[in-house]
């Protein structure tokens, strides 16, 4: 399936590296997990699912549970290839201390503490755009992945 065919309640992974990929780095990744998707099962059925690169940093992996569920195992095996593709490209796909938002229409990575100093610095604000990598579905990600500081759960972290 492609990213654009995944239905609205679709659930989605995001995967946020720790640096931006290079356009080669992109292919590559995408080369990788069209494999991996084209392999992965949950009980014996094949998943319907997709990945896509967004941004040159975050990878998202969606699958249409209407058609197969998502098994423990097959989640399990999935995050096994998000690890192993990141150790194989020198990436951390993992680093929950990192946060990402825009700045001059660009996207930036901080380390939280940095990304914190800049909010009580008033650098960031309730205006400025982060990324909910907690979204669960494709139509939360198309509608709440992208969003202000303010409605989102860094917000709830700042009160």
């Amino acid at each position: 399936m492609k990213w654009e065919e995944m239905p609205d309640k679709a659930r989605v992974w995001v995967y946020a590296a720790d640096r931006f990929l290079s356009n080669e780095e992109v292919a590559r990744i995408q080369d990788h997990a069209s494999e991996f998707i084209d392999r992965w099962s949950a009980h014996g059925k094949s998943m319907a699912a997709c990945s896509k690169v967004f941004h040159n940093l975050f990878l998202v992996i969606a699958a249409d549970e209407t058609q197969t569920l998502a098994s423990g195992c097959s989640i399990d095996d999935s995050v096994r290839f998000v690890k192993r593709l990141g150790g194989e490209m020198n990436l951390d796909f993992f680093n929950r201390m990192l946060a990402q938002y825009e700045e001059g229409g660009e996207i930036r990575i901080k380390k939280m503490h940095e990304f914190w100093a800049l909010r009580k610095s008033g650098i960031i604000d309730g205006g400025t755009i982060v990324f909910n990598n907690l979204v669960s579905s494709v139509e939360e990600f198309n509608n709440g992945w992208r969003t202000s500081f303010e409605k989102s759960w860094h917000q709830s972290m700042w009160d």
